[in-house]
């Protein structure tokens, strides 16, 4: 037996307690990351550009501590704001602290300010607030928590540059919060985990929230994230109220609607532009992603003179025709240019996704179902302008639709009208179309006929045979294919097999018909040279392809984890 001598034992203990100390450390350093990770885990929508500000996220960075002179005294930058306070006053009180808060807010912030707001309701007619914050001391404006929200009833005007609102309630029955120029112009400004309700009654034409600028001074870098907005308008009302959820006006430009939940509103839960706007005017670079948007009286994403708008990732249902609307979940009009519908899940609508005039406008990815004409109207299934159609292009529109999967529908794709370019159809999947009389495909200008590609489509109805309507008569898929020398590389007509399309499920099983028989497009490789996201994804975010080829429709399969949703590159290899 060998006995260890002090020493020995003192080096034993030397070496455990190092040991010790640089597992602590490893913890520390894990822990570090991992809460690093944790506090910057948002990820953008497929296809849109990260809003970063820098070395501060408009998304995830946190809002400054509590500064070590608080409860006690005032400090310097650090304003506390509480009304009910039976101590609180402005007077003598710049800044206000917990112990004797200010009664009011103030109005304009030196660059690094902290505002925590308590109490309200906070009422007036008008507040402008100018926040002087710098790319690495942004202005901060706050509720304390995301369960103390103070009540604002004020029409908020943000100018200034970097300021991030967040943690507040608006219940105002008039303008809520705008960022336009008052006093000076706005860029880098974020309103985060807020909520807006409106009273649900008939109060005019406005926005909830309102982007623009002037000719001179544009309003830019705008963050709208994870709001809730309801309720401003009746979305029953037999009259046209169009107060919409979020407005980016004129002269806007780079503006992201991110993970929001907007619904019930008089107009939109988002319009894009107005009608009206001249050529300078329009707003650009739009990002509308991860939304769910819902219910409202006329559209969830309506999008009129405008450029570079892209709307991915969002989930919209339940739109019925108005006076003012025919019941598109999302509609595009006006003559944008550049808009991009990605992604997202659309359903339960008189139209789906609709273009009435807009040149570089594709629909790529798209699930889109549960598309009706309203039951008791009158329906048409040989008109190019009836309801109950998943996807519709007509006017002087360019683009096309890539890669959807469209299911449950009256008339699946119409191609009424267009120029003699025509439109690209192809990777898409037609199922389960509802009516027997209805059309899976209709073209119905004898132009677009000849100009449009359809191909790589895979067509499925179980009651009998595909209808396609190339501006003469409806034709099964081989008829198509013989007659007119177009989907030669169609599969043909065979059942998708969806997981399970009665409980919304549309992934293919292993033996589906759309694996590997599907094509990639060129307009991916616009979309990247324009935007620099590579978007060769399915729905989900999974890269394609996954086996030797695309798979048709929205879902490529594949058993491994997804892809992330958003990745920057600095090459593209095509």
């Amino acid at each position: 037996m060998k006995f260890h001598t002090q020493g020995s034992v003192n080096q034993v203990k030397d070496r455990v307690k190092g040991s010790l100390l640089w597992v602590g450390f490893i913890v520390f350093f894990v822990t570090t990351c991992l809460s690093a990770l944790e506090a910057r885990s948002y990820t953008p929508p497929i296809g849109i550009p990260d809003p970063s500000w820098g070395s501060i996220h408009p998304i995830d960075s946190l809002a400054p501590s509590w500064p070590s002179g608080w409860p006690g005294s005032q400090v310097i930058g650090y304003y506390y704001i509480d009304n009910t306070h039976p101590s609180s006053t402005d007077t003598g009180n710049t800044y206000g602290y917990p112990n004797k808060p200010r009664k009011s807010i103030p109005t304009a912030y030196a660059a690094g300010s902290c505002v925590e707001i308590r109490g309200g309701p906070y009422v007036g007619d008008q507040l402008t607030i100018v926040a002087n914050g710098t790319p690495d001391k942004p202005v901060w404006i706050r509720g304390s928590s995301s369960g103390a929200k103070p009540t604002i009833r004020y029409e908020v005007i943000i100018n200034g540059s970097y300021v991030i609102l967040e943690n507040l309630f608006f219940d105002t029955s008039e303008k809520t919060l705008s960022f336009r120029y008052k006093s000076s112009s706005v860029d880098h400004a974020c309103i985060r985990n807020s909520e807006f309700a409106g009273p649900g009654t008939n109060i005019g034409n406005n926005a909830v929230i309102y982007v623009a600028g002037t000719s001179s001074v544009k309003t830019s870098n705008i963050v709208i994230y994870n709001n809730h907005v309801h309720d401003f308008g009746d979305d029953d009302s037999a009259s046209e109220n169009d107060y919409h959820g979020v407005l980016p006006g004129e002269y806007s430009e780079y503006v992201w609607v991110l993970s929001n939940h907007i619904h019930n509103m008089g107009g939109d839960s988002i319009q894009v532009g107005q009608a009206t706007y001249s050529a300078d005017q329009r707003p650009n670079y739009v990002y509308i992603g991860g939304n769910t948007f819902h219910d409202d009286r006329e559209n969830a994403v309506d999008i009129k003179r405008a450029n570079h708008v892209i709307v991915s990732q969002n989930t919209c249902y339940g739109y019925e025709p108005t006076g003012s609307s025919a019941g598109e979940v999302i509609i595009i009009h006006d003559g944008p240019d550049n808009v991009w519908i990605l992604y997202n899940k659309i359903h339960s609508g008189s139209y789906g996704i609709q273009t009435t005039q807009s040149t570089n406008t594709y629909f790529i990815g798209n699930l889109v179902y549960n598309i009706h004409h309203p039951s008791g109207t009158a329906w048409d299934p040989n008109s190019g302008y009836s309801y109950g159609a998943a996807i519709h292009f007509r006017g002087a529109s360019t683009g096309g639709a890539i890669a959807n999967t469209l299911y449950d529908y009256d008339t699946g794709i119409q191609l009424t009208q267009g120029t003699a370019a025509g439109y690209d159809i192809k990777n898409n999947i037609f199922a389960g179309r509802a009516e027997p009389l209805g059309m899976d495909i209709r073209v119905g200008d004898s132009s677009v006929a000849s100009g449009s590609n359809l191909d790589y489509c895979l067509f499925y109805y179980g009651g009998g045979s595909a209808r396609i309507y190339w501006n003469a008569s409806a034709v099964n898929v081989a008829t198509f294919k013989s007659r007119y020398g177009k989907c030669l590389n169609c599969p043909g007509e065979a059942d998708p097999l969806f997981g399970n399309p009665a409980g919304g499920d549309f992934h293919l099983q292993a033996s589906s018909p759309a694996k590997d028989k599907g094509t990639t497009h060129p307009a991916y490789t616009t979309f990247f040279n324009q935007y620099g996201v590579d978007i060769r994804k399915d729905t989900e975010g999974r890269l394609r392809p996954q086996g030797a080829a695309w798979d048709i429709g929205a879902y490529e399969f594949e058993l491994a984890p997804l892809a992330p949703k958003n990745v920057r590159v600095k090459e593209y290899s095509k």
